[in-house]
């Protein structure tokens, strides 16, 4: 005898559930492109470790870490058919994950500057930091050929406090700024040329 259930629409149930986790996908992967480009992204359908001959440290074993994420709904509002349960539960589910994702992106950076001691102190004024800062990172090219300025990201307050700042408005820190990233974007489009040229073929 077959066990009875409230639910009997199986195939509809799936595409429902297909649909709902397309839904937080797409919801999930714009929001990660406003912090990471697509393109700097990669995706795993098994395993838990890779190996990267390409960064830093060669010889390096990343493991991927893993991320649970649970929903409820009530029974109450299943019985009476309450349809906007879901798109909130979907919302629910889009900020928990999109949460998770910052919180461990920061996390990630900020162990790697810790660990190769790219760092800077603001001790000495945010204008010092910036400039530091600006020394410190290596910009890079991207596939159009233009140099790929590095990004700044604070929270609300630290934006009011950049804006307000006097020495970050200050003429000589906007030309030194200016100066040490033209400099710097030389350098990059310098070793971008020199490392195409390691794979120009030659026709004689």
């Amino acid at each position: 005898m077959a066990t009875k259930h409230p639910f009997p629409f199986d195939s509809e149930s799936r595409e429902v559930m297909q649909s709902f986790s397309k839904e937080v996908s797409r919801r999930l992967r714009e929001a990660q492109e406003s912090f990471v480009d697509s393109n700097n992204m990669q995706r795993f359908t098994h395993g838990r470790t890779w190996q990267s001959h390409q960064s830093h440290d060669p010889d390096g074993i990343s493991e991927l870490t893993t991320h649970k994420h649970q929903i409820s709904v009530k029974f109450e509002d299943v019985i009476l058919g309450r349809i906007a349960v879901v798109p909130n539960t979907l919302n629910e589910l889009f900020q928990a994950m999109h949460e998770s994702f910052v919180r461990n992106l920061y996390k990630t950076v900020s162990d790697a500057c810790d660990q190769s001691g790219n760092v800077v102190n603001a001790r000495d004024g945010i204008a010092k930091a910036f400039i530091d800062m600006l020394e410190k990172v290596e910009f890079s090219v991207g596939r159009d050929g233009s140099v790929s300025l590095p990004q700044i990201h604070v929270g609300p307050g630290g934006i009011e406090s950049i804006k307000s700042n006097a020495e970050l408005n200050s003429p000589e820190f906007q030309a030194l700024s200016e100066e040490i990233i033209k400099r710097k974007s030389a350098e990059a489009l310098d070793r971008e040329s020199k490392r195409k040229a390691k794979f120009a073929r030659s026709d004689s």
